[in-house]
């Protein structure tokens, strides 16, 4: 299972220059139910890939899929999940945990994780 870094950083520089668009058929679906906290995959069943995320965090993560079209940058949509939100989160990261996860369209992912088929999210931890 790939694991991405806890710490949460600034998105960067590089975050206004990219316009990432997400696979459409991305979708959420309970994985555990814990008495802590659920958790849910995130992922396409066309491609068979996902992500594991804690539920208090997967409107967060469903809502930034959401606006991975193609048309808006990382800073455009850090900017407005900040406002809706009221917190910064690693979008960078957690944009390279979904392409790692062959869960974006476009840019092709640089690499993508072989083996398990789920990735978990940890860069949500504080959103």
């Amino acid at each position: 299972m790939q694991t991405a870094p806890q710490n949460f950083i600034d998105t960067g520089p590089e975050t206004h220059s990219l316009f990432p668009k997400a696979v459409s058929d991305i979708r959420a679906w309970v994985l555990y139910e814990k008495p802590e906290e659920d958790l849910y995959c995130i992922g396409s069943l066309e491609r068979d890939k996902y992500i594991s995320v804690p539920a208090s965090k997967v409107p967060l993560v469903l809502n930034f899929v959401a606006m991975l079209d193609g048309n808006r940058s990382l800073e455009t949509i850090g900017t407005d999940l900040e406002r809706k939100y009221g917190q910064k989160a690693d979008l960078l990261q957690l944009y390279q945990l979904l392409s790692s996860a062959n869960l974006i369209e476009s840019p092709a992912p640089d690499k993508i994780f072989q083996g398990e088929n789920f990735s978990t999210c940890t860069v949500c931890n504080t959103c």
